[in-house]
C-alpha cells in the first residue's frame, strides 16, 4: 500500500544505447534461444528493467547506511532478500537494533494509552493495515512485537519506500519497451558445465541478440519524492550510477551481453498546486511542462540541495 496521498510526481525517459548484443529469452529449451516477442516486436518487460533498477537501489542504499539513522538505518540492516521476497530480519544483540526496538515499544505503548494516533509508530502500524485490538494487550511483551517491529521497518526503508517490499507498494514505476529492430543476429554458443567450469562436449546453441547500436528509452514515473528524504536521496544515487556506469539487462551478463550506456535524458518534475496547477491537471498530465534536460538538476533536487 501507499502511505501517503499524491504530492509530486517526477516522469522520466532515459535514453540508452546498446553497447554489447542483448537477449531477453522468450523462455523455453532447445538448441535455439528466441527473443522475447510480442506482436512480432522484441520487447524488454518493465518487471525485468525495474529488477536491476532495484539491485541498483541495494547497492547505493547500502552504501548510504553509514550515513542514516534511525529506523531507516535499522531498517538497512535488516534488510534482505529471501525466497518469501523482501523481509527485515531480527538482528537481537545489534546496538542500533535492540536500541530501534526498544524506542519503538516504547513510544508504541505511550501512543495507544493516549490515543495518540498522530505517533509516528502507532499511526504507521495502523496506515498499513493493523487494528488497535492487535496492538494491545501483551502483544509487545511476545515475539509478535518483533513482527510489529519488522513490519513498521519496512514502511521505514528506503528501499522498500522506492522500489516496494511485502508492506508498501513501491514509488518507482517502469514501463514496457518495445524495439523495433531491423534485424537481429544470430550469436553461436558453447555449453558450460556448472560445477566444473568445462565445455559440454558436442553442445553447441544459438541465441537471438539485438545488435549493439540501438537505442533502448527507457520510461518511468515516481511518486511522491520529497527533497532531502532518504528514498529520495538512494534514487538520486541510481540516477548517478546510470549515468557514470549504465545499465546491464538481460541473459549473458557473465559474457558481456546487454551493456547499456545512457546518451539521453529528459525528466517533469511536477507539484501538486504548483504555478496555479489547483485541480492536478498538469500533475496528471506532466507533458503539459517543459521537460528539464539535466541530470544533475534532477539529483540536487532529491537531496535537497
Amino acid at each position: 500500500m501507499h502511505l501517503n496521498h499524491l504530492i509530486n510526481k517526477l516522469v522520466g525517459e532515459l535514453v540508452f544505447e546498446l553497447k554489447t548484443p542483448l537477449h531477453i529469452g522468450a523462455g523455453g529449451f532447445g538448441a535455439f534461444r528466441s527473443l522475447l516477442r510480442v506482436d512480432g516486436r522484441a520487447v524488454i518487460p518493465g518487471s525485468t528493467i525495474k529488477g536491476v533498477f532495484r539491485r541498483v537501489a541495494e547497492y547505493v542504499a547500502k552504501s548510504m547506511t553509514g550515513s542514516l539513522s534511525g529506523y531507516e538505518k535499522v531498517a538497512l540492516k535488516c534488510y534482505e532478500e529471501s525466497e518469501k521476497g523482501i523481509v527485515y530480519v531480527e538482528r537481537s544483540g545489534d546496538p542500533d537494533y535492540d536500541a530501534s526496538y526498544r524506542r519503538f515499544v516504547e513510544a508504541l505503548r505511550e501512543q495507544i494509552r493516549n490515543s495518540d494516533f498522530r505517533g509516528v509508530e502507532l499511526a504507521t502500524l495502523l496506515d498499513i493495515g493493523y487494528g488497535l485490538d492487535e496492538l494491545r494487550g501483551e502483544t509487545l511483551e511476545s515475539d509478535v512485537g518483533y513482527e510489529l517491529f519488522g513490519d513498521f521497518l519496512a514502511a521505514n526503508c528506503p528501499i522498500g519506500r522506492l522500489m516496494g517490499n511485502g508492506v508498501l507498494a513501491g514509488k518507482f514505476r517502469v514501463f514496457d519497451v518495445f524495439l523495433d529492430v531491423l534485424a537481429t543476429h544470430i550469436r553461436p554458443g558453447i555449453g558450460i558445465e556448472r560445477e566444473t567450469g568445462k565445455v559440454k562436449e558436442n553442445i553447441l546453441r544459438f541465441t537471438e541478440v539485438v545488435p549493439p547500436g540501438e537505442k533502448v528509452s527507457v520510461w518511468f514515473v515516481v511518486d511522491n519524492l520529497l527533497p532531502g528524504a532518504g528514498d529520495s536521496k538512494v534514487f538520486a544515487g541510481v540516477l548517478e550510477w546510470v549515468e557514470r556506469l549504465g545499465l546491464q539487462l538481460g541473459a549473458g551478463k557473465s559474457t558481456g551481453l546487454g551493456l547499456l550506456e545512457l546518451v539521453g535524458q529528459r525528466f517533469w518534475l511536477i507539484k501538486l498546486g504548483e504555478n496555479g496547477d489547483r485541480f492536478g491537471e498538469v500533475l496528471a498530465n506532466p507533458f503539459k511542462t517543459r521537460p528539464i534536460d539535466s541530470l544533475e538538476q534532477i539529483v540536487k533536487h532529491l537531496r535537497g540541495e
